[in-house]
């Protein structure tokens, strides 16, 4: 067979056609493959490493310390040490840091088996993050004559003196922590002010969860206080503290515990299943709790003993398993208002040796015993209150003087609605006394003076025919706040996303406004009910009170329960690329991520020939030789969710030209063998065609 020269060219053409196309199919898989296998080499950010005990006096022996980066110069750009495993046999310190200013943070490392784990003395501006301070003999973490510090996300778990100490220092924080199933507290102050201790998880602990001894304007918030063999918080001799939105639970003595402190304010705390009693004062003065929410504490709610001049407002010390909803012994010159203390095991309110308090607006009903228990207590003044449906008496008054009550509904009690046994107390003041709801009962023959108010038969107490309420009324006070459409149920939301939360109540006179008690994230709308947030709100659970009253001014209150939770990792924008330069030349490349709860930080998986700041700028330490760096790059949010890239950096020779890729050595075997067939092909072609003519 002949095949004529255009026959000939054209199979010629095809065959280099094919060969040019499996050639380049052959370059990019073997490229490909070989970033691939690169990516996963890499898959794992590097581990800790470990490290002898770390002795650090002074900036200078700082600056000199070999195993960290930065220049220490700012938060942008501090020293870190990172990732080092510091293992002790129970003597020592594992990280002992004394007298320096310079920025310092100590990120990922473990310290375990020491006296004490970590050492401050004498220190400014350091942070320790996302660290595990374990096992050590005396305390995890000893903050000595040092401010500034900053304790974030660490777990300091099993420490026998305690888990954090912090000793006549000031301005410290202590966000996020796990203090917990130490032998001493879980959180320790003395002679220490101006902390902040936020959203740390204080269980199991041996003593108290958290406990401030002699420590002064300090604030301690939305901390998670649970299953302590000792109190959950205790305060000693200390003034002007801050307790609030904490969450205090199943500790083994009482839930909170303040004694000789002043002007502590208790806000908006949950207090619940406490073996002892919720909230237990004494020896103090001038302290606020206001709406906290102290339920089913063993032996009562809230007890005072010995404390003047306190306010307990807008509280619920209810459903105590075997003691009172408040108890005052000894106590003078107090006010409780507006409280609930209902469903207890005896009596709603006792005051025992106390006088001059004011009673107003609280409802103690349903108590099993009464709802108001006053003993040896003299001068104290109850108004507006509700007493229902206790199993004993309504007000018992035994041995008290010169104590008014009037303008309370008082009625369905179980023994008798009152009883006195002196006759030296008021039951009315000049023109009405209580509502009794007995009274056309005992008195069917009565009637109403001629401003239909009052009945014209007085009212007699049991305990002495002498004892009377001169103007009982004829209608109850308007006392029963308002009753919620619906029950109020705990929301959950995904981070970033808006919130909104309708709460309706009921009441004959009408709803006079809502109210919040937490504006720091969320407002309502005071005449229709609706709840959103100000701001985007972090991620945790928050407990918010709300509060609902009438034109009389009687409030209803609940706690909402919200929780931020978030499922999403920062991102990339734009996405981390390749990078070529050349030899001999200075390398930066700046990456940016972006998430709602903010970037926390960035790191590399080599630190020992490049570094990145907080800001995401990647430049190298020194020269780079000819060759190929592979880099990953981490970024986590301020709420610990992670990503990473990695990324190539090819350095080639001086005068190379970076737009292109070279191609890989490998490759040439390949390219040669390419040329060598189709040349052998070529030449049978020829040899055929001079044989076919």
């Amino acid at each position: 067979m002949k095949y004529s020269n255009k026959k000939i060219r054209s199979i010629i053409f095809i065959f280099l056609l094919f060969s040019i196309l499996c050639g380049s199919w052959f370059f990019y898989y073997s490229n490909f493959m070989e970033v691939e296998e690169k990516r996963i080499e890499f898959k794992n950010p590097k581990s800790s490493f470990i490290h002898d005990p770390i002795e650090i006096e002074g900036n200078t022996e700082l600056k000199g310390f070999p195993n960290k980066t930065g220049s220490g110069n700012s938060w942008t750009d501090p020293y870190i040490i990172e990732d080092l495993e510091i293992m002790g046999s129970s003597s020592g310190t594992g990280i002992n840091i004394s007298n320096t200013n310079k920025y310092l943070v100590i990120l990922n490392c473990t310290i375990k088996n020491f006296d004490d784990g970590i050492f401050l003395e004498n220190t400014t501006n350091i942070k320790i993050r996302n660290s595990k301070v374990l096992s050590n003999d005396d305390f995890g973490i000893f903050i000595y004559e040092s401010n500034n510090t900053h304790l974030l996300n660490n777990q300091i778990v099993n420490n026998n003196a305690g888990g954090i100490e912090i000793f006549n220092s000031t301005i410290n924080n202590l966000l996020r922590n796990n203090c917990s199933y130490n032998h001493g507290k879980g959180i320790g102050l003395k002679f220490s002010k101006g902390n902040e201790i936020s959203e740390n998880n204080c269980t199991n602990n041996y003593y108290s969860g958290i406990g401030l001894d002699l420590s002064n304007n300090n604030n301690i918030s939305d901390n998670k206080i649970f299953n302590n063999s000792g109190n959950g918080f205790t305060l000693w001799g200390s003034k002007n503290n801050k307790f609030i939105n904490n969450i205090v639970l199943n500790n083994t003595e009482e839930g909170i515990y303040i004694y000789e402190s002043n002007y502590t304010d208790l806000y908006h705390n949950l207090i619940l299943n406490n073996k002892f009693i919720g909230i237990y004062i004494e020896f103090s003065k001038r302290n606020t709790l206001l709406n906290n929410t102290v339920l089913n504490n063993t032996l009562g709610g809230i007890y005072l003993e010995n404390t003047t001049l306190n306010t307990i407002s807008e509280n619920s010390a209810s459903n105590s398993d075997n003691g009172y909803g408040i108890y005052l012994f000894g106590c003078n010159d107090n006010d409780i208002i507006s409280s609930e203390t209902s469903d207890n095991y005896l009596s709603g309110i006792v005051l025992n040796f106390s006088s001059s308090n004011t009673l107003l607006k609280n409802n103690a009903s349903n108590n099993h015993g009464n709802s108001f228990y006053l003993l040896n207590s003299h001068n104290n003044t109850l108004k507006g209150n509700v007493m229902l449906n206790n199993s004993d008496y309504g007000i018992s008054i035994k041995t008290s003087i010169n104590n008014l009550v009037y303008n309370n509904l008082i009625s369905e009690n179980g023994i008798y609605n009152a009883y006195s046994d002196l006759s030296l107390n008021s039951w009315n003041v000049t023109s009405f006394g209580n509502f009794w709801g007995n009274y056309s009962e005992r008195y069917p023959n009565a009637n109403q003076t001629s401003n239909d108010l009052i009945w014209d038969t007085p009212y007699e107490i049991y305990g002495s025919p002498s004892i009377k309420d001169y103007f009982p009324l004829v209608n109850p006070p308007d006392l029963l706040p308002p009753l919620w459409d619906d029950t109020i149920e705990n929301q959950t939301i995904e981070f970033g996303i808006s919130f909104n939360y309708d709460i309706n109540a009921s009441d004959p006179s009408g709803i006079d406004q809502y109210d919040i008690t937490t504006t720091a994230n969320f407002t309502i709308n005071k005449t229709q009910g609706l709840i959103t947030n100000t701001s985007i709100i972090s991620v945790d659970s928050y407990q918010v009170k709300l509060t609902v009253n009438d034109t009389f001014n009687n409030v209803n209150f609940t706690t909402l329960t919200i929780t931020v939770v978030n499922q999403s990792s920062p991102y990339w924008d734009p996405i981390p690329t390749d990078q070529i330069t050349q030899e001999g030349e200075s390398f930066s490349y700046e990456v940016v991520a972006y998430d709602l709860s903010g970037i926390d930080q960035y790191w590399l998986n080599d630190t020992e020939i490049f570094e990145i700041n907080d800001t995401g700028a990647i430049v190298s330490n020194s020269e780079l030789t000819v060759g190929e760096y592979w880099l990953k790059i981490y970024v986590n949010d301020t709420l610990g969710k992670q990503n990473s890239t990695i990324i190539k950096i090819e350095v080639q020779k001086q005068g190379s030209d970076t737009s292109t890729p070279t191609i890989p050595s490998y490759n040439y075997l390949f390219i040669a063998n390419t040329i060598i067939v189709n040349i052998i092909m070529i030449m049978i072609l020829k040899k055929r065609l001079k044989f076919d003519s």
